[in-house]
């Protein structure tokens, strides 16, 4: 016997509200995906620099070679962008890609109760989005990566937040989504792009939580349990991306580089170390700590039998020239 091939209702119902969301994706798939981007593999930053970081991934030199620029950007959207190159992908594709499969979880999860149309509009809405189309959005900057893990993270977040407010109970998909949106923000981190923003969205997420569980009417102690679970894997989780980086640099540099949260006190010794000064010095433009400044901690340091000296004596002279050759008046500095 032929089996028949009526199917389900719900299945048809399913089908049926998945047709515009397939429709607008493999439009999207077909006219927006292959279109060209705007290479600029010569540009000293942002561009060229994510290319040559990629390139370098590719070939094992993990960051890249070691000059002024090591640092200057997180490394997340080279790495991300040289495995799309191995999968096949370039990074204009890759990015299109990425944004595309973020608009359609943002969709299902920030909104998730809001009629079905304003979904699809909303879907829509921003896949045209301007920044996207324009000339930003035909470059190979980390925004690419950034703007859609922010999706995703918030997303998600908005998500666990609706979960833990309908069922009141710690369960297995608000541990997901909380896990998803964790790791988003710890990858956010690595970005090096708008970080302060992430703090802030993950205190918000924080004290919605805390309202949340204020309110709830479970007993105090499952209560108690249901928030430090949440916010544990949440700490966790989003920790885990900059603890992977960590040990790869301290692997690739014997440092922990690339990341403020991952270089302990290096962030408060700089701000301390730009802030000395020689009384009677002239300032100089662009130059927040003087080669003449430097060679007195040096000396003071030694006196004193401090590590300033030992740190300072370490600067690579190279360092001046790419400063030098921009601002002539910082030659020597």
């Amino acid at each position: 016997m032929v089996p028949s091939m009526n199917l389900p209702l719900v299945t048809r119902k399913q089908l049926s509200a998945a047709l515009p969301y397939l429709a607008i994706a493999a439009l999207y798939i077909i006219v927006i995906i292959p279109g060209p981007g705007t290479p600029l593999p010569t540009a000293i930053y942002d561009d060229g620099l994510f290319f040559r970081w990629s390139s370098s991934w590719l070939n094992g030199r993990w960051l890249g070679p070691w000059d002024e620029l090591t640092t200057s950007k997180g490394p997340l959207h080279s790495v991300i962008a040289g495995v799309a190159w191995k999968s096949g992908l370039h990074v204009f594709a890759y990015k299109r890609l990425f944004y595309l499969c973020s608009c359609a979880l943002f969709a299902f999860t920030a909104i998730r109760e809001c009629r079905h149309w304003i979904r699809i509009l909303l879907f829509a809405t921003l896949l045209l989005d301007p920044l996207q189309l324009g000339g930003a959005g035909l470059r190979n900057l980390r925004e690419g990566t950034y703007i859609p893990l922010q999706m995703i993270g918030f997303g998600l977040g908005i998500y666990s937040l609706d979960r833990l407010a309908s069922k009141k109970l710690f369960t297995k998909d608000v541990a997901t989504s909380i896990i998803g949106m964790a790791a988003c923000f710890g990858l956010l981190l690595i970005t090096r792009e708008a970080r302060s923003l992430v703090w802030i969205e993950l205190i918000l997420w924080l004290g919605c939580l805390g309202t949340l569980s204020a309110r709830s009417s479970m007993n105090w102690s499952k209560r108690w349990i249901s928030l430090l679970a949440c916010i544990a894997i949440s700490a966790a989780s989003m920790m885990a991306p900059l603890q992977i980086l960590r040990m790869i640099n301290n692997q690739a540099y014997r440092a922990p580089i690339s990341n403020s949260l991952e270089e302990g006190y290096l962030p408060i010794f700089y701000g301390r170390l730009v802030s000395a000064r020689i009384p009677g010095e002239k300032p100089i433009p662009r130059v927040h700590l003087s080669s003449k400044a430097i060679a007195v901690l040096i000396e003071e340091s030694d006196h004193h039998g401090g590590r300033v000296s030992a740190i300072l004596r370490q600067l690579d002279s190279g360092w001046k020239q790419p400063g030098c050759a921009i601002y002539p008046e910082t030659c020597g500095e």
